[in-house]
């Protein structure tokens, strides 16, 4: 058995208030042009396929165009709803598309929602769990004992075993946090604490696990529990990813091996860092000066207007942070309620986050100057 294992397509995402549908575009172009050369016996979308409840209608376009386009080269999909995804909406239609080889599965149920294929050496059954919160868990499985997410996922993976037939092989499709799994800023937090949490080992007994949620491609230390990530970067703090497909080949054991299949982004989203004068400059020398970048600086003074000079070499800068201002000193007082503090204090602390070093005794002394001479004039301005 060979299926292709995505995850977290996020079709109408925008970064920094751009829009992404471009760039989705070719990427689920490259996803259909590898369907149709690997021809795998089934394509696994574990969920977030749109990046709200409500999709815009284009890209509610790009999923027909992309999903037609493979089953048109005679590959089923198997299709869950993430926690981005409207439950109601990615299960409409969901039986009329059966016909079709496209099951999907928007909502949980009240029983075991599986699917069964077969390779020449029988059946391989997969097992799906869309996302859903463990309220909705509790009343749809009519079990009291479940509280949190990994109380639920226990009592569906106990579900599916009591039923599953023996000696055969299991795949489960679910979209959910494992405990240990490496997190990034795009990735919408499920609740708040830590009841989102599910081990790895919940998973025991299946012979591969197909996530959705987490946007970096890993695996975890059972060898059967894999996210493939998602195929784009959706935030600057994935510029170290390195986004593919999972392709997916199982034994007549069970056992696994895997293939990561490269995408490669119509524009890349990287962090660049250094002092605005050397960006400049070194930027002619740069092959992608279309990528989405985040320009780290490293100046401490003033700057005039960095990202229109920017942009006239990376006409696609979205943001220039300034490093000073993202120490430890520049968040000293996050908490803190500002009307409660000296002026002088605030001062220093923004003083601090800007050069990174404490104002001298001559700053000071000229900041009360400036301060004094203020005052005054408000005292005698009646203010």
């Amino acid at each position: 058995m060979r299926f292709i294992h995505t995850a977290d397509w996020h079709l109408g995402r925008s970064l920094n208030s751009v829009r992404l549908l471009d760039e989705q575009r070719a990427m689920l172009a490259q996803l259909v042009a590898i369907v149709s050369d690997r021809r795998p016996d089934l394509l696994v979308i574990a969920g977030d396929i749109y990046d709200r409840a409500t999709p815009a209608g284009d890209a509610i376009d790009l999923l027909d165009d992309t999903l037609l386009s493979i089953l048109e080269i005679g590959v089923p999909v198997i299709l869950i709803a993430g926690n981005h995804d409207g439950p109601q909406l990615i299960n409409y239609g969901s039986r009329l598309f059966a016909a079709q080889s496209l099951f999907v599965y928007g909502k949980v149920v009240d029983h075991v929602q599986r699917i069964t294929f077969a390779d020449s050496w029988g059946p391989v059954h997969f097992y799906l769990l869309p996302y859903a919160e463990p309220l909705i868990m509790r009343q749809a499985l009519g079990d009291s004992t479940i509280t949190s997410h990994q109380t639920a996922v226990a009592a569906w993976t106990a579900r599916v075993f009591a039923e599953h037939p023996l000696g055969e092989r299991a795949v489960g499709v679910a979209h959910l946090f494992v405990a240990g799994g490496d997190k990034c800023d795009s990735e919408r937090q499920l609740v708040v604490g830590g009841t989102a949490k599910v081990a790895a080992s919940t998973f025991a007994g299946f012979n591969y696990v197909a996530l959705g949620h987490l946007h970096r491609r890993q695996a975890f230390g059972d060898g059967i529990t894999h996210y493939a990530g998602s195929p784009l970067k959706y935030s600057f703090s994935e510029a170290d990813h390195h986004k593919s497909v999972n392709l997916v080949e199982m034994d007549a054991d069970g056992i696994c091996t895997i293939e990561y299949i490269p995408l490669h982004p119509q524009r890349d989203i990287r962090c660049i860092t250094g002092f605005l004068a050397d960006v400049l400059a070194q930027a002619a020398g740069d092959s992608r000066p279309d990528d989405y970048v985040s320009i780290r600086l490293l100046d401490t003074g003033a700057l005039l207007d960095p990202i229109a000079r920017l942009r006239e070499v990376y006409p696609n800068v979205l943001e220039t942070p300034r490093v000073a201002l993202l120490t430890s000193a520049g968040l000293r007082r996050a908490e803190t309620d500002h009307r409660t503090v000296r002026v002088e204090d605030l001062f220093a602390d923004f003083y601090e986050q800007i050069t990174g070093a404490a104002p001298s005794s001559d700053a000071l002394t000229a900041f009360a100057s400036i301060l004094n001479d203020l005052r005054r004039t408000e005292r005698e301005a009646g203010v």
